[in-house]
This record gives structure tokens, C-alpha cells and sequence, in this order.
């Protein structure tokens, strides 16, 4: 049984020991008269819940983006809340891309220091701002497994955070659920994840979203 740790707006970051992971990833979404469903399934089954709020900025430094080189892109996170202003950074590294794989495999490497001043920092970097958006949600545990569940905003002013400036992107909740792999057995772990997602079915069904393939139409595919 499932059990909550309080009513609590904790970053879903890695701690300092472990800022660099790879992770098997599986993604869902579940309209938003259905979800209250999904959260009761989910706190039967994992063991321990709580909310997060999240407000995270994309930054990227324009090289020109080519065919063999993109752009670098860098996030930053931190704790939304009226007086929270220490930031991290999190880089997304490439991902694995194996068609027999049934999860979606990358690594992320998060900033051990946390500061008010890496926006600044940032900056002087040369890089620019490309969107921001905020999540609002829970993140639920089982072992290694963490599945979050959240509410997608956007603002209407960038810099402005008032309740009436969040506006939801869609009508839907955004599911994500994810696992450490470890001793580079990506196959093993995204199996287990695999395995777990589907006992969520028919609340909601989990799919590997290819995100970093190019779009193709269906007079392309032709």
C-alpha cells in the first residue's frame, strides 16, 4: 500500500551523489477528468507519493543548427514557489536509439551546486531563452521506478507567476515514468519499466515517444 509523505513541493532532482544517470523513460497522458482515477491506481500500487510544483527555463546557444549538429541546450529548474530563487541546471545528453528497445533511453547530467545566480551565469554563456513552462503535479515511487504525473502551464508574461497568468497547455495531464539503468543492461531495465506501465492499463497506456527523430508526414512516408 501506498502511503504519502505530506503535502509537499520538493524539486524531483537526483541528489549531489548521483547527478549524472542514465534513465529508461516511458511517456502517457490522461485527460483531466480521468486522472483522479489514474492517482488512486497509482497509490495502491507504488510506495510512497507526494505533490511537486516545477518551473523550468530552456536556454539554448545558437551555432546553427545542421544535418550533424544541433544547437546546446541547457535547463534550468527550481522549486516553484514565491520565495524560491535558487536554480540548477540539467543537460539532457543523446539518446540510445534502438528500435527493439521498448522505452526511450538518455542520459541527464544535473548541476551539483545550486545557486540564485546561474541564470546570470547562463547568460554570460551566450545562451537565450527558448521557453519556459511550469509543472504541477505528484511523483509516486516504486523502488527505482518513479512515475510522475503533472499539469502542464504556461505563462502569459514571461517573468509573471501569478495565478491568474498560468494558463494549462492542454486539457490533459502529462505521465511520465522512468528508471536508473544501471551497468549499461539498458535492455533489462527498460523491460521492468515496461512491465510496470502496463499494469496501469486501462487507466492510461504508456508509449516510447521517438521525440529526437524528425517528423515525417504522410506524404513523406509515401
Amino acid at each position: 500500500m501506498s502511503s504519502s509523505v505530506g503535502e509537499s513541493s520538493l524539486p524531483v532532482i537526483p541528489p549531489p551523489d548521483n547527478f549524472q544517470v542514465v534513465e529508461a523513460v516511458l511517456y502517457a497522458s490522461v485527460f483531466d477528468n480521468c486522472h483522479h482515477e489514474l492517482l488512486a491506481r497509482l497509490k495502491n500500487m507504488t510506495d510512497n507519493w507526494r505533490d511537486f510544483k516545477e518551473h523550468e527555463m530552456v536556454y539554448s546557444m545558437r551555432c546553427g543548427t545542421t544535418a550533424e549538429r544541433t544547437d546546446p541546450i541547457v535547463r534550468m529548474r527550481r522549486q516553484f514557489s514565491s520565495d524560491t530563487t535558487v536554480w540548477h541546471i540539467r543537460y539532457l545528453g543523446t539518446q540510445n536509439v534502438d528500435d527493439k528497445c521498448p522505452a526511450v533511453i538518455h542520459s541527464s547530467i544535473d548541476s551539483i551546486a545550486y545557486s540564485p545566480n546561474i541564470m546570470s551565469f547562463i547568460k554570460d554563456m551566450n545562451f537565450m531563452l527558448n521557453y519556459e513552462y511550469l509543472m504541477m503535479g505528484n511523483v509516486f515511487c516504486f523502488g527505482t521506478i518513479k512515475v510522475l504525473v503533472y499539469k502542464v502551464l504556461t505563462v502569459l508574461k514571461a517573468g509573471k507567476y501569478s495565478k491568474d497568468s498560468l494558463i494549462p497547455l492542454t486539457k490533459s495531464f502529462v505521465v511520465e515514468a522512468s528508471v536508473p539503468v544501471e551497468n549499461e543492461e539498458t535492455m533489462f531495465y527498460a523491460k521492468q519499466l515496461k512491465k510496470f506501465c502496463d499494469q496501469l492499463e486501462p487507466f492510461v497506456k504508456f508509449t516510447k515517444v521517438e521525440y529526437y527523430r524528425p517528423r515525417v508526414t504522410e506524404e513523406e512516408a509515401k
